[in-house]
């Protein structure tokens, strides 16, 4: 059966996403096609090219709220350009607001929750034969949740996505790995601490015990073998001609910094051997995992960049976010990364509900001990399906929505604060925040400098 999947891409990269699930309808003998667009501007193209040949199913990446604006945009012109078949949609923003989506969209016919490499294809099968909906795991309408999610099953994490174009990053081929699915972390802000919630209760519901789903990850980190992470690393660079490598996972290494070390001792040796030669590699770290010892195992491995997650450099701070991490680890983190050469860029949530005036001033203060990279302040985003945000609409403190939501602090300084830092960085920075401009940048000399490409 032919599928159609859509994602919004506004840096024109590729959707790891969705080569997953095409590799997965393709292995099951169905036709996917990608469709993806940049925003608003070439929406109407998007559209019309996903209606050339309509197909049967149509599937939308909607991985956060900012996605949902445009996606639904999408969406509704589809409808409006005739589109008759079932409009399905998936990613971590449609699982935790998956029933107010179903109750507001009229032209949404389900929601794919979790990892959505076994439903979608089983969905595929149930409508090419014309069957109830009702058996597909993971797949919730307007008549509810149904069969679990199949929360337990590696499978889809252990396809080989489906890649067409690579894009050029510093002039070399570059490709995006996924190594990890899932976090050990517990951060009242993050949605996938709302999806670990929700894992559990799939797995609960899928007769397993607590224990059963803790050993199969559910909730947690799940890791591919790094042998067979090695293998794809290795087709691509031999295949494909990669020699840039970006970790998209949220949480790349687990928290013991001496695991964390054998892990990326284990993937270098299973490079090597693979005849992975000089490459750049990139991914998100957490500064409590950083250690000296971390760090050179980095470098050995070719990361020559990182997102550093630092977020606060106050205790008050961190406990109030829910991180685990301290402020000498913070510190020591920027030093170990900025003596090895790597390029980091760490954001600090300088604004969240419960922020003071002191708090904020002390938080600048700390900042004094991170020297090094490119430090990004903002104010922490509320997420649907997150503690934070359950506990902003107890409190009355919800603005905006319904895909995008915004608070002020209670206390009234505070409040002036966020309002006039939050108008300065739209006056200075612009829609695209000009230090994600730098980054790109810092990054490309990076990549540029591991790879002799700088001349």
């Amino acid at each position: 059966m032919d599928v159609v999947l859509v994602a919004t891409l506004p840096d024109g990269d590729e959707s790891l996403g969705l080569a997953y699930l095409a590799a997965a309808l393709r292995q099951a003998g169905h036709r996917p096609r990608v469709v993806t667009f940049r925003g608003c501007g070439d929406l109407e193209e998007a559209a019309r090219r996903a209606c050339t040949a309509p197909a049967p199913l149509l599937g939308l990446a909607i991985p956060s709220g900012h996605a949902a604006i445009d996606i639904l945009a999408f969406l509704h012109r589809v409808r409006a350009l005739g589109y008759r078949g079932h409009v399905t949609c998936g990613g971590a923003y449609a699982t935790l607001a998956r029933d107010r989506l179903l109750r507001t969209v009229d032209g949404l016919d389900s929601v794919v929750r979790h990892d959505g490499e076994i439903p979608i294809v089983q969905l595929a099968e149930a409508l090419s034969r014309g069957e109830t909906l009702a058996s597909v795991p993971g797949l919730t309408t307007r008549d509810g949740d149904g069969v679990p999610a199949p929360v337990d099953d590696r499978t889809g994490m252990l396809m080989a996505p489906e890649r067409d174009d690579l894009r050029l990053y510093a002039g070399v081929p570059s490709a995006k790995i996924s190594a990890v699915r899932g976090c050990w972390g517990g951060c009242r802000y993050c949605g996938l601490a709302g999806l670990r919630r929700e894992a559990m209760r799939e797995a609960r519901a899928r007769g397993l015990s607590t224990q059963a789903a803790c050993s199969a990850g559910v909730g947690g980190m799940r890791r591919r073998p790094v042998d067979h992470v090695a293998d794809e690393m290795a087709r691509l660079y031999h295949d494909k001609g990669v020699r840039y490598f970006h970790f998209v996972d949220e949480n790349h290494l687990p928290r013991d910094p001496e695991q964390a070390q054998a892990v990326l001792v284990e993937l270098r040796e299973a490079l090597v051997r693979r005849r992975v030669g000089n490459r750049a590699v990139s991914l998100m770290l957490r500064a409590d995992v950083a250690t000296p010892q971390v760090v050179e195992s980095l470098v050995r491995l070719g990361v020559v960049r990182c997102l550093l997650g630092v977020e606060s450099n106050t205790p008050e701070g961190l406990a109030a976010l829910g991180r685990g991490a301290t402020p000498e680890a913070n510190e020591l983190a920027v030093r170990n990364l900025t003596r090895h050469g790597i390029s980091f860029h760490l954001n600090v949530l300088l604004v969240h509900p419960e922020s003071t005036l002191a708090f904020v001033e002390a938080e600048v203060q700390a900042l004094r001990g991170i020297e090094g990279g490119l430090l990004d302040p903002f104010q922490v985003e509320a997420l649907e399906g997150t503690d934070l945000f359950e506990r902003l609409r107890r409190r009355n403190q919800l603005l905006g929505g319904p895909h995008v939501w915004h608070f002020w602090p209670e206390e009234p300084a505070a409040r002036r604060f966020a309002e006039a830092f939050n108008l300065l960085k739209r006056q200075v920075m612009g829609q695209q925040q000009l230090t994600a401009y730098a980054y790109e940048v810092l990054g490309t000399l990076a990549v540029g400098g591991k790879l002799g490409r700088l001349g």
